[in-house]
């Protein structure tokens, strides 16, 4: 079981980084955050936006093999772990893991793909104390 401390936007709003090669437009936001017993953040990360948000596998990949689909509306998303600052110490020698991950949202117009990030930003920052 994991058990996220916190989560922040590093940006303070999903922001435009470009299109996809079918022309989708791509928003992007950089997370980072603190947690500890993380097997997978990706598929916690799923678990933490729920099916309203996240299907993996239907409209979410991740990984930098995990693209989503050449055709589609979307929104699609992929999350990315982009590693992270080296472990928080505590007084007692304790280590809390830091970590990053990057979400890019992709949707056939930039207002859906928009909505989405934005969707998925207000869960995620300054979320604090989550398990999964």
């Amino acid at each position: 079981m994991a058990r996220y401390l916190w989560i922040n936007g590093v940006q303070s709003t999903p922001f435009p980084v470009g299109e996809d090669e079918t022309r989708r437009p791509l928003l992007s936001c950089n997370y980072e955050g603190r947690a500890y017993n993380i097997v997978s953040l990706e598929l916690d990360l799923i678990s933490i936006l729920g099916p309203s948000l996240t299907v993996d596998g239907v409209d979410t990949f991740y990984g930098p093999v995990g693209s989503p689909p050449a055709e589609g509306d979307g929104p699609f998303i992929n999350i990315v772990n982009t590693g992270g600052v080296p472990a928080a110490r505590t007084h007692n020698g304790s280590a809390y893991p830091n970590f990053s991950f990057q979400i890019v949202v992709r949707a056939t117009t930039f207002e859906a793909a928009e909505a989405r990030a934005k969707a998925i930003h207000a869960v995620l920052d300054g979320a604090y104390n989550l398990t999964t």
